[in-house]
């Protein structure tokens, strides 16, 4: 055991021991009334995903085997250069404060990243260094929603925390109408916004996950194309305009075929757009961090949004942002680097796909899914599984036989469904071939043994 997990657990015990002999005056605690909490709170819901991961962490700290194949967390180790340059600055002996938009230099290498892959010219006053992608998530939006009748707009399925963020900020979530897969068509686009012009609601903000986020799709040159198109159709319509949350955190895990919405927006289209990235994936692998960034095609609103930040989380750790700066320089130094870590992933990512359609076959349940172009997760589908009503009974049946994965429902789409969300990102492949070991034997008590 490490001497910090040692540390860790010694506080634990006296934090223990601190409150078992603290004196207890249980006349006055059944006197205390349930404190009334805002509606706001009180009406949001926790992200399954993160009640998931917590469970498995728990069980997992209880004693228990399980392949955790949940929560989206990479398995590479962060770079060499990300984390000498951490060290280093521990080394220095200081942890000062920075602006609250973050250190200048780390805000002018993330707008030089983002100018190196998406041919773009931002500056680093178009940059905020953020407390993870949540954190920039909770930027953009706290600018544009304050009630029902402001509309945030996604394809589902969809990472559940644009809704819930939402939510929290008193605005409407609606769904456009997508494929399986979370493209966006144009003719689904303006379906939308007409539904929302006749409910007498006003679209703020449309939510784009690509790579999408459960299923790993990447749209083409010409889909990206046209949904700028249609974009820029809405916003000549929309007096007030709309923000587009382009969420692109899993950019460096595609097999090259990405085409992001910036890369081909108008002057009037980009200067709408909020672009997220961070270190949690594929460009650092070191989610713990909580390293990302927010560029703002319309620098005006950097002040707004740092109004936002500065209340909430300040600046993001300075460690965090130093190891974010190396990340990224390292990224732009070498286009092997990236190209590796796809190659990697991929290679796991083809052995679970094999080894589930085989199940999907031997079970009669058809193809369970497809390489995704732009993940380290596959996107299953136990539809034709009758044994069980909803993903939610599948996750546990799987979860109490040792293999933790997420739910679709955890994704805003009906449980009914029953998809689930895989990661394969595990460095020990035995791992991995005890989940399939485990899949197969839960599959064969729900439909008998083939």
């Amino acid at each position: 055991m490490s001497p910090c997990s040692r540390l860790a657990l010694a506080l634990a015990a006296a934090g223990k021991r601190a409150i078992s002999s603290a004196p207890r005056n249980s006349a006055v605690k059944d006197s205390l009334p349930k404190l009334a909490v805002t509606r706001r709170v009180e009406d949001s819901q926790p992200l399954l995903i993160k009640e998931i991961a917590a469970e498995v962490v728990a069980r997992i700290s209880a004693g228990h085997a399980v392949v955790n194949l949940s929560q989206g967390v990479p398995c590479l180790p962060i770079f060499k250069e990300a984390e000498e340059r951490m060290v280093n600055f521990l080394r220095e002996g200081h942890l000062p404060y920075s602006h609250v938009a973050g250190i200048w230099s780390v805000r002018e290498t993330a707008a030089k990243f983002v100018n190196h892959f998406y041919g773009t010219d931002f500056t680093a006053d178009h940059t905020i260094i953020t407390a993870g992608g949540i954190q920039a998530c909770f930027n953009t939006l706290a600018l544009v929603v304050e009630s029902k009748a402001d509309v945030v707009l996604s394809t589902l399925p969809a990472y559940s925390l644009y809704q819930a963020q939402t939510s929290y900020f008193g605005g409407t979530f609606a769904a456009m109408t997508s494929g399986s897969d979370g493209r966006l068509r144009p003719e689904a686009l303006h379906a939308a916004f007409d539904e929302q012009r006749k409910a007498g609601r006003r679209v703020r903000c449309v939510c784009l996950c690509t790579p999408n986020n459960p299923t790993g799709v990447v749209m083409s040159r010409q889909e990206v194309e046209e949904l700028a198109s249609a974009l820029d159709l809405e916003l000549a319509r929309e007096p007030a305009g709309f923000l587009v949350l382009l969420d692109e955190v899993y950019l460096g895990l595609h097999d090259g075929a990405h085409v992001s919405l910036l890369q081909v927006a108008s002057e009037q289209l980009r200067r709408r757009i909020c672009l997220v990235l961070s270190a949690s994936k594929g460009l650092g692998a070191m989610p713990g961090a909580r390293a990302a960034w927010l560029t703002v095609g319309d620098k005006a609103l950097v002040p707004e949004m740092l109004k936002v930040q500065s209340a909430v989380s300040a600046n993001a750790s300075t460690i965090a942002q130093v190891g974010l700066e190396a990340s990224l320089a390292h990224c732009m130094s070498d286009p092997k680097v990236l190209q590796q870590v796809h190659d990697y992933y991929s290679t796991r990512i083809g052995f679970m796909v094999e080894q589930l359609n085989s199940l999907g076959q031997k079970y009669n349940l058809g193809v369970l899914c497809s390489h995704p172009r732009g993940a380290f997760y596959i996107w299953a589908d136990f539809s034709g599984l009758t044994a069980v009503e909803n993903d939610l009974q599948l996750q546990r049946l799987l979860l109490d036989r040792g293999v933790a994965v997420i739910p679709g429902s955890a994704f805003s789409i009906s449980p009914s469904l029953k998809m689930l969300r895989i990661n394969c990102a595990r460095d020990d492949m035995e791992e991995l071939q005890t989940a399939v070991r485990i899949f197969d034997e839960t599959l064969a008590g729900l439909c008998g043994s083939s």
